[in-house]
This record gives C-alpha cells, sequence and structure tokens, in this order.
C-alpha cells in the first residue's frame, strides 16, 4: 500500500491503462467505442427527444 498520488495522464505513466483515453474499447448497447472518453463525451449529445 501506498500513499503516494497514482497518476494516469500520459501514455508513459504506469497507470495510463487506467486513464479514460487508455485504447480499450468496449460496446454497449450494440454501439462499440474505441475508448471511455469517447462513451463520455458522446453522452453529451444525446436527443432526449419531445
Amino acid at each position: 500500500m501506498t500513499t503516494e498520488p497514482v497518476y494516469f495522464y500520459t501514455k508513459n505513466d504506469p497507470f495510463y491503462e487506467l486513464s479514460n483515453f487508455a485504447p480499450f474499447g468496449f460496446e454497449y448497447d450494440g454501439v462499440y467505442w474505441p475508448t471511455v472518453e469517447h462513451f463520455f463525451q458522446a453522452q453529451k449529445f444525446l436527443d432526449p427527444g419531445p
């Protein structure tokens, strides 16, 4: 256990795979998202309809 902060901002950081930008895609409701960040940003533009 460590009390040091864990950083994962750049590709060279040891915990980069925890970043929203890490290149690990996933499928949700039949749509493939290349990163969590893609999914997160797309949620800003959902059309709730009338």
